[in-house]
């Protein structure tokens, strides 16, 4: 079927689904934002259909779009929005999560969706086993109880009823199925649903006494082998799609620049100048578009379009120049993606007055700030230019402290930082764990290499690297490498019973009380664990964090102890 014809067929499904919603859009005289149609793979009509758009960086909603018995949806027509790409979820029970990235401005109205939900189930799969679970705390499947299986092919438990109300999800084992791929479901048996704001829901039981039998029929459960649907049917919403789709897939082969098999200066002439026509037409062609969301995306592919050539020829300022004259500051095609101004951030060591244009960009869309000022910074490192490093992490730490990029940003670009390579051990007295009379100094350090890991029990990725570093303890502990282990868990009593049973870690350890408040998270400017810190002999810092994670632990203590 033809993509015209299609697209009549689906607006004209949309007309007739949401009569009752174009009539009250007429009566009031405003166009919703987005407005659309949900249904099942099924071809019924989902429960508990949510539609919203999510918060900045995480699952959870944000901005919710009311949503009919009929799976009709619309956003309120005064929902403002900053102007870039938004992430749209549908959920219901019994469904997988559906997330789709749109791009709008505070202006978008009258964009049409229609979506179909993947059922969480397939028809006819095996189980291997069942599993209930209750405790949502660590999002653990550890305490999850093993329902029984019953002769009709259902599975049942007895869990707690707590304030008159059990709330349940439960974790089928399915055959074939790799056990990362499991995840919990809702069940079959409930009096309402919960939302977990991470595309999943929780069944809830309202009933009295101390405990109930769950049980779970999978035959109640929607199953369905087709794949989920997210279908635009506003024509210029369409148009936007495919641009962004083009711009997505440029955005894979925008960094490879210059090919190695061109080495001549003929080839790489011809190269070039192809390129540059390209690049320059498109842009050219991008601004003669009128003001408005599509115009937007194709001066981001343009300017996409530059980055092979602003890479090849770094001290070529001309191609960054000619986006920043034509493209002000304030344009939205900034808003439309992270690496539609790598050209222009790129370019700015070579030409110094695209730091003033890039603050510009920052001030006009101060979503877009901590991304910006991010990889601006990364540029500024890698051509050694402190005093522009210093004012764009002071721009940052001012305009973006509690971000969660912040910590990335302290720990990579501080410029008033004392840990890092280079540099001293600050002072510091710490006892030993186990050993009130030894004392852990810089002092104490001398004459050996010393691995400083700051860590805690609670921590995943700190006891995702233990194995690396017992692996390194065998092989290098000893006369010239020493461990110590620096402790940020909430509870000194916390630390014993996870060596015993989980990893023994035989060296040093201290324990600072405090959590991230605590001296040593000060000392050592901790804004996130792991850090792991290597010292030499001569108390100066050789690294941190870089080169010390992982199978590149070993590595780079092979550099100093191999020898």
């Amino acid at each position: 079927m033809g993509r015209i014809v299609l697209v009549a067929l689906l607006m004209a499904t949309l007309i007739h689904r949401l009569g009752a919603q174009h009539s009250d859009q007429v009566a009031t005289g405003l166009t919703p934002m987005i407005s659309g149609l949900v249904r099942s793979t099924t071809d019924g009509i989902p429960p508990a259909i949510m539609v919203y758009i999510t918060e900045p960086r995480s699952f959870a909603p944000y901005i919710s779009a009311k949503v009919d018995s009929t799976g009709s949806f619309r956003f309120d027509p005064d929902v403002r929005l900053r102007a870039g790409v938004h992430k749209l979820a549908f959920v219901a029970p019994d469904h997988k999560m559906l997330v789709r990235d749109v791009y709008l401005t505070p202006e978008t109205r009258g964009v049409k969706i229609e979506v179909a939900l993947e059922t969480n189930r397939r028809r006819n799969e095996v189980f291997d086993s069942v599993k209930i679970i209750t405790d949502f705390s660590d999002g653990s499947f550890d305490r999850a109880l093993r329902m029984n299986q019953l002769p009709n092919g259902t599975y049942a438990a007895d869990i707690k009823l707590t304030g008159g109300s059990a709330v349940y999800q439960v974790i089928p084992y399915i055959s074939g199925l790799p056990i990362d791929d499991v995840h919990s479901v809702n069940g079959t048996m409930q009096s309402t649903y919960q939302y977990d704001d991470g595309g999943d829901f929780r069944s809830i039981i309202k009933a009295k006494g101390k405990k109930i039998n769950v049980v779970w029929d999978p035959s109640l459960a929607a199953t369905s082998d087709k794949e989920a649907v997210f279908e635009f049917l506003s024509p210029d919403d369409i148009r936007i799609d495919s641009a962004r789709e083009s711009f997505n897939k440029r955005s894979l082969d925008a960094f490879k620049g210059l090919p190695p098999n061109i080495t001549g200066p003929a080839e790489v002439r011809r190269w070039r100048n192809g390129r540059e026509g390209d690049a320059a037409f498109e842009l050219s062609k991008a601004l003669e578009l009128p003001e408005g969301r599509f115009r937007d995306v194709a001066i981001a592919n343009a300017s996409l379009r530059y980055i092979p050539l602003v890479l090849s020829f770094r001290d070529e300022t001309s191609y960054a120049d000619r986006i920043a004259t034509n493209v002000p500051p304030h344009s939205n095609a900034w808003t439309v993606s992270d690496e539609a101004l790598v050209p222009i951030i790129a370019t700015a060591p070579a030409l110094p007055r695209l730091w003033a244009y890039l603050d510009s960009v920052v001030s006009a869309h101060p979503d877009r700030g901590p991304d910006i000022l991010y990889r601006s910074m990364l540029v500024a490192s890698l051509a050694g230019d402190t005093l522009q490093i210093k004012r764009l992490y002071d721009r940052f730490m001012s305009a973006y402290p509690k971000h969660d990029m912040a910590g990335s940003v302290r720990r990579k670009f501080n410029p008033y930082s004392v840990i890092k390579p280079g540099h001293e051990l600050p002072s510091f007295n710490f006892t030993v764990l186990g050993d009130s009379n030894a004392r852990i100094t810089p002092a104490s350090l001398r004459g050996k290499y010393v691995l400083i890991d700051l860590w805690a029990t609670w921590c995943a990725p700190c006891i995702a690297e233990l194995p690396n570093i017992e692996r390194v303890w065998k092989l290098y502990g000893g006369r010239k490498f020493e461990i110590v282990s620096i402790s940020l868990d909430a509870d000194i009593k916390d630390i014993a019973p996870f060596r015993e049973k989980r990893f023994p870690m035989q060296w040093k350890h201290v324990f600072s009380p405090g959590l991230f408040n605590s001296k040593a998270a000060e000392i050592f400017e901790v804004s996130g664990i792991p850090k792991p810190i290597l010292v030499g002999p001569d108390g100066r810092i050789i690294a941190v964090s870089e080169g010390l994670r992982g199978e590149e632990l070993e590595k780079t203590l092979g550099v100093y102890l191999d020898r």
